[in-house]
Parts: C-alpha cells; sequence; structure tokens
C-alpha cells in the first residue's frame, strides 16, 4: 500500500492515540494503516484524505480483536471501558492533529443524499 507524503506525521499521531488508548486499561491498540486491515475499495477517512485534502483523516476500529471469540458484540461489562478509553485516544488525537483547510471547493461536487 503507498503511503501517504505526510506518513511520519501520521505515525505520530497514531502512537499518542494508541498510548492515550493504553493509559486507561491497559488495551492494545494497534496503528496502522487501514488498507491493511482487510480489503475494501475505499473509506470515509480515505475520501476525507484525498477528497478534502485533510491531513487528519482516521478510523478507529474497537474492541474485541481479531481473537475474540465476541465478534463486533462486546460484553456489557467491556462497553464502559471501550467508550472512556477511546474518548482518551480522541483527546489525544485532536491535541496532535494538523489544522489544515479542506482543498478549495472540494465539497462543490460532491452529493451526500
Amino acid at each position: 500500500t503507498e503511503k501517504p507524503d505526510n506518513w511520519a506525521h501520521h505515525l505520530k499521531v497514531g502512537e499518542a492515540v494508541v498510548k492515550a488508548i493504553a493509559r486507561r486499561n491497559g488495551a492494545k491498540y494497534i496503528n496502522q494503516q487501514s488498507a491493511s486491515l482487510y480489503p475494501a475499495s475505499g473509506d470515509s477517512a480515505d475520501w476525507a484524505h484525498d477528497v478534502l485534502g485533510l491531513t487528519d483523516s482516521y478510523t478507529f476500529e474497537l474492541r474485541p480483536d481479531e481473537y475474540s471469540s465476541y465478534g463486533f458484540e462486546l460484553p456489557p461489562e467491556q462497553i464502559l471501558p471501550t467508550g472512556q478509553e477511546n474518548v482518551d485516544g480522541l483527546l489525544a488525537l485532536i491535541d496532535n492533529i494538523e489544522y489544515n483547510n479542506m482543498k478549495e471547493n472540494a465539497l462543490e461536487d460532491v452529493e451526500f443524499f
């Protein structure tokens, strides 16, 4: 998968998010390009980066990990900790993003609904 020009920035932001999440409950998240998770023809993070020109566009994959027997349905006792750790991660992301503007007229030809 091709890496963007600002790859070092994405690594820095991702690592800040992963560390913030781990500090809450010890959960181990992985900082990786979403294209390496599973095959997809594109996602909203790609669209925001490529079409709108936003430097920082990310996807959070929540618990459980791929080795869990829960699938995408968390046991009730994991819901609140998952939310708490991801708020911490989001706050770390906000502290580390680049505040850049979208491409001029980026939304001009976009149909939302």
